[in-house]
């Protein structure tokens, strides 16, 4: 009796870890990427942060002219499309790239790889 209820036990604690894996998976487009986006000729350092809860995706992006919150954040399987202060982008992901299309007053792409969540761009300081 006691070897059922061990196994039952196991079995229960065992479906229970289970679903806390289940329940804790992140989509892979959220997160940091960092890379470039050219515009007009023109490339500057591009760093988007993503992120999801309860369906809806909002970010921040930031260059060396400003950092803002996006709006229209929106993913679709691998696909991603945000506006920022200099234009709509529309991309596509594969693994840990990112790239895409920048359209607006100033045309252009992007080009991200995601990073560590713990990632510094100046670890032993700025």
């Amino acid at each position: 009796m006691r070897i059922g209820m061990s196994l039952g036990l196991a079995a229960v604690l065992a479906m229970g870890a289970a679903a806390s894996a289940r329940a804790e998976t992140v989509n892979p487009l959220e997160g940091r990427w960092q890379g470039v986006v050219v515009q007009n000729g023109v490339r500057h350092a591009l760093s988007v942060e993503l992120a999801e809860s309860d369906n809806t995706w909002d970010g921040r992006a930031s260059t060396i002219d400003y950092a803002a919150t996006l709006s229209s954040v929106s993913v679709d399987g691998n696909k991603v499309h945000f506006v920022a202060p200099d234009g709509t982008f529309d991309g596509e992901a594969s693994g840990d790239t990112m790239t895409g299309s920048v359209s607006g007053s100033a045309s252009g792409s992007f080009s991200l790889k995601k990073t560590e969540p713990d990632w510094n761009p100046y670890p032993n300081g700025p």
